[in-house]
């Protein structure tokens, strides 16, 4: 199993800091006795408020989130911090933050990459993969997962479902790709205030199930 996961894309708004809160929230809650680090490697500091306002709303601090920002010896400085947790999720920022990037994934055994269906974001996923690939040659272990994220919520999705194949056959041997997305719905943006998971937010929601869903194809490829 991977012990250091971060969430990345060289792009922003699709969604990393919203689905590394609820992926690290959901790990706690299906391993309550397993001790969690949430780090902040974003300079926009939006996972280490999310977790602030909720230690606040629940009168307790359920997971220790720190803001990494400052790249130099950030690699090493994580891997010290792992030895004390059984996991660690980053999320980390784009292209501004290019050497925190590079920092983060030389210190992790997966990066999650979430992409909207958008051609836009869908032809970033090459500089992406560029700085994956130069991290490999010290990292060679780094493994790496993208699925579809904000996904049109309407009907038939023939543009996600395009998505995912042309995606799995271009980084075919250089990333996996999960079958399951997640879409864009209300409940999302509704999560964000006060510190609130996707499920108790939206109890038994589509978003609820569709993020369950990715969260259960990387629990079967071992990565939590």
């Amino acid at each position: 199993m991977a012990k250091v996961i971060a969430v990345a894309h060289s792009k922003g708004g699709v969604g990393k800091t919203t689905f590394c809160r609820n992926l690290t929230l959901a790990y706690r809650k299906n391993n309550p006795a397993a001790r969690i680090l949430a780090l902040d490697c974003d300079g926009q500091k939006s996972l280490e408020k999310f977790f602030a306002d909720r230690a606040e709303r629940l009168n307790a601090v359920e997971i220790q989130c720190h803001l990494k920002i400052n790249p130099k010896g950030l690699s090493r400085e994580i891997k010290a911090l792992a030895d004390d947790y059984e996991k660690v999720f980053c999320d980390v920022g784009g292209q501004r933050d290019g050497e925190v990037l590079r920092q983060v994934l030389l210190a992790s055994d997966a990066v999650i990459i979430p992409t909207s269906p958008s051609q836009e974001d869908l032809d970033s996923l090459d500089e992406f993969f560029m700085v994956i690939d130069e991290v490999r040659g010290v990292n060679e272990n780094l493994k790496a997962y993208i699925f579809i994220n904000r996904a049109s919520w309407q009907g038939h999705d023939k543009r996600s479902r395009v998505a995912i194949d042309g995606l799995a056959q271009k980084f075919e041997g250089d990333a996996e790709m999960l079958p399951s997305k997640i879409s864009n719905l209300q409940a999302w943006s509704d999560s964000g205030t006060g510190g609130h998971a996707i499920w108790e937010i939206a109890p038994g929601s589509r978003a609820e199930r569709e993020f369950t869903s990715v969260y259960l194809d990387l629990e079967g490829k071992g990565i939590i």
